[in-house]
């Protein structure tokens, strides 16, 4: 029988992001209880089989400037992502919170 738990724990740092993020990021949608704001999958590959799972906590991390911090995430994976799904995944949450290709005032006006 095939089961599909979380049962590997991967912990990142993301950012920096300006503070006021931090307060409003949260880890399920109000509207459907137990569905995750932040999910995450990547297909299988060579090198591993499918990687998937969600955030199962979010907080602050080291100031990185003026109005600017980090933040530790902790996802809970079916399985140990190696260094290149780590980057991945990295990446994939980043894009989701708005960090890779951010808009800037500039594109704004």
């Amino acid at each position: 029988m095939v089961t599909y738990g979380l049962n590997c724990l991967a912990h990142m740092t993301i950012g920096p992001v300006p503070n006021q993020w931090i307060q409003h990021q949260q880890l399920f949608d109000p509207d459907a209880p137990g569905l995750p704001m932040f999910y995450v999958h990547l297909p299988p590959d060579r090198q591993r089989d499918r990687l998937y799972g969600c955030a199962i906590s979010i907080a602050p991390g080291k100031p990185a400037g003026e109005d600017m911090r980090e933040f530790e995430i902790a996802l809970a994976l079916n399985e140990e992502p190696s260094q290149g799904s780590y980057q991945a995944l990295k990446d994939e949450i980043e894009n989701r919170i708005g960090l890779s290709q951010a808009v800037t005032i500039s594109e704004m006006r």
